[in-house]
């Protein structure tokens, strides 16, 4: 993602900001199937009408700030350019926005055994989170829109299908004090999709959530073993064991606390615990 490309999710951020009606504008758009690459659709809204009275609205709003009072609604001229006449309707705009770029061809994280066909804005959008590792511009973006509730449940949904990819990124190497970083980022996001219980229930159920989190965490944990020769006082029959590497930057550096913090999260919901009690292999692996 180059320098044009992260001053349009910027641009994405501020919509959000403004209040419900652009917020549900860039959430509908994120959740269109995407068409063109940022290079081929530069223009995010099209119509001069429109592009000025979310200008306007921008001022107005920038100038309430001020005065620590609410941001005014936007205004019916403004949704009468959007919807009507001197600009294009709100499906047009939503359509608009199909701009961001896909991961690079060459991205080498794997896909852990399974390969997720790009659909909507919003999955690409989360490869290229996994790809450039979480930079905080668009985790703030994607998580602006979760009041949206149709955002949010497909978010989740490509969320928990990309988990295998995205614990794996605790496994690279890192500049110093990077790694404690898209540790707290992944956490910050990860504790707000997790906290509706129903809807967490949900992927639990359909995605088999609780499965992917513990497998993660076992695959992190393996990464740390060395094997240890253990001999017995009469030296016939030694054995091999395999312990924990303690300086391991995966323990050391504390990387598997994220997904321990998700696992944690979904046992406290009572609905969870109770399923996850009723898995006895589920149990025997995460033991």
């Amino acid at each position: 993602m180059d320098r044009g490309d992260e001053e349009v999710a910027k641009l994405l951020l501020q919509l959000c900001e403004m209040g419900d009606i652009t917020r549900n504008v860039v959430a509908k758009g994120m959740l269109q199937v995407r068409k063109n690459s940022l290079s081929e659709s530069k223009v995010l809204f099209k119509g001069e009408a429109s592009k000025q009275s979310i200008h306007k609205y921008s001022v107005i709003r920038r100038q309430s700030s001020t005065e620590n009072s609410q941001p005014p609604s936007l205004p019916d001229s403004a949704i009468q350019n959007i919807s009507d006449g001197e600009g294009p309707p709100l499906q047009s705009v939503a359509d608009s926005i199909l701009s961001l770029p896909g991961p690079s061809k060459d991205c080498d994280l794997p896909y852990l055994g399974y390969e997720e066909e790009q659909k909507t804005v919003l999955e690409t959008l989360l490869d290229l989170l996994i790809e450039l590792k979480f930079p905080q511009y668009l985790v703030t973006l994607v998580l602006s829109m979760l009041q949206e509730t149709d955002y949010k449940q497909q978010f989740m949904e490509a969320f928990c299908s990309r988990y295998a990819k995205i614990a794996n990124l605790l496994t690279h190497r890192f500049e110093p004090d990077e790694d404690q970083k898209l540790c707290n980022r992944l956490v910050h996001a990860s504790v707000q999709l997790f906290s509706n219980e129903n809807l967490t229930f949900k992927m639990v159920q359909n995605n088999n959530l609780l499965s992917i989190i513990v497998s993660a965490l076992s695959d992190l944990i393996s990464r740390t073993l060395i094997k240890v020769d253990h001999d017995t006082e009469d030296n016939v029959n030694s054995k091999s064991l395999f312990v924990v590497n303690c300086n391991h930057d995966i323990i050391s550096h504390h990387r598997y606390w994220p997904v321990v913090s998700d696992f944690h999260n979904l046992l406290s919901h009572s609905k969870i615990a109770t399923h996850f009690l009723g898995e006895a292999a589920l149990i025997r692996r995460w033991m």
